[in-house]
């Protein structure tokens, strides 16, 4: 009885939707046009509206597709970018720890045997000092200080070697300036300023495990 109702109520509020339309003046004035049509215009008309029926109910499901695709897209994107932030986190962790530099009076006298080893002669070493402040945007907190090397009538190859050479000492050394300008003296070598800046770490503290507590009996 219920379905046979609705069914009624149904045909009622369709016959009634049909009533209003047949009303309606650009319905009316549609339909006279269309009668007045040749029977070819008719067909053309027809086919017309029909395809525009199709295209939009084609239009729905498309619609849904496209989203779908960019959602696609936008998870791509965020999966890749969550796989480059672990990878980055991953290498972070990775990364060897700095060494602890050599006090700055020891890489001094450390320098001072590479130049002996090179047999550079005496007056070629102006001298070698040390510089609490290292100046410049690097914060002097961060910095154990700075060991300036003056060397004299250098040519282009010793000046690369010492260079290398200093610096090997210690990854924590650090190259900070190189000053060079033409020797007045001798026509063809350089008179060469180095300082090596020595940074400030601090050693690893390693936690010891906790001991299991005994259970007072």
């Amino acid at each position: 009885m219920k379905l046979d109702e609705l069914k009624e109520r149904l045909s009622a509020e369709w016959n009634k939707s049909l009533e209003q339309l047949e009303e309606n003046r650009f319905y009316v004035e549609g339909k006279d046009r269309y009668e007045n049509l040749t029977p070819i215009q008719q067909k053309l008309v027809s086919f017309g509206l029909l395809a525009a029926v199709i295209l939009f109910l084609a239009s729905i499901p498309l619609s849904y597709y496209t989203a779908s695709e960019e959602s696609m897209i936008t998870f791509s994107d965020t999966r890749q970018l969550i796989r480059d932030l672990l990878k980055t986190t991953k290498e972070s962790k990775e990364i060897p720890e700095v060494p602890i530099p050599p006090p700055l009076d020891s890489l001094k006298t450390q320098v001072d045997g590479a130049l002996q080893s090179a047999q550079l002669l005496p007056e070629q070493i102006s001298e070698s000092s040390i510089e609490n402040s290292s100046g410049g945007l690097i914060n002097t907190a961060l910095t154990e200080g700075v060991l300036k090397v003056s060397l004299k009538s250098l040519n282009l190859r010793q000046i690369v070697d010492f260079g290398h050479e200093f610096t090997r000492f210690s990854p924590s050394v650090k190259m900070k300036d190189l000053q060079i300008t033409a020797s007045m003296q001798e026509p063809g070598y350089f008179d060469v300023i180095y300082k090596l800046l020595v940074l400030k770490v601090k050693p690893k503290v390693v936690e010891e495990p906790e001991k299991p507590k005994r259970k007072k009996s």
